[in-house]
C-alpha cells in the first residue's frame, strides 16, 4: 500500500470512529472504481441516508471533492452527500464538511410551524 493510500485509509478510519457514537452503523466501504459508493456508509438521519467521501490530501479542490461525493451518492442511492476534508495539523473533529449550499438549505430548513414563527 502506498503512503498516500495509507494516509487516506487512516483518515477514513478516524472519521468512522469519530462518527460511531452518534451513528453506530457507520463503516468504511471498499473502493469500487467508477461505481464507487463513497468512503463511509451507515450514516442515516430523519431526512435520509448519506454517502461521505473522505479526503486527506495536500491539494484541496473543493469542487472536485463535492462532485465526486455527489456521483458516489447517486451510485449508492443515498439522499445526501458530503466531502469530509482533513485539515492539516488538526484532529479529525476539526475536519471540514463540504456540500453544496442548496443541499445545506434543505437540511437545515424547518417550517414556520416547527419554529413558532409567524405567530
Amino acid at each position: 500500500m502506498s503512503a498516500n493510500k495509507a494516509k487516506g485509509t487512516s483518515f477514513e478510519t478516524d472519521v468512522v470512529n469519530f462518527l460511531k457514537p452518534e451513528f453506530p452503523h457507520a463503516e468504511r466501504r471498499a473502493s469500487a472504481g467508477k461505481n464507487d459508493k463513497g468512503d463511509i456508509a451507515g450514516i442515516y438521519n430523519a431526512k435520509g441516508s448519506w454517502a461521505l467521501e473522505c479526503k486527506n490530501v495536500q491539494r484541496i479542490t473543493l469542487s472536485e471533492f463535492v462532485d465526486e461525493a455527489k456521483a458516489e451518492a447517486t451510485n449508492a442511492g443515498a439522499d445526501y452527500y458530503a466531502a469530509i476534508v482533513k485539515r492539516r495539523r488538526k484532529g479529525v473533529a476539526h475536519a471540514f464538511v463540504v456540500m453544496e449550499l442548496e443541499q445545506f438549505r434543505s437540511l437545515v430548513s424547518v417550517s414556520e410551524r416547527e419554529t413558532g414563527a409567524g405567530r
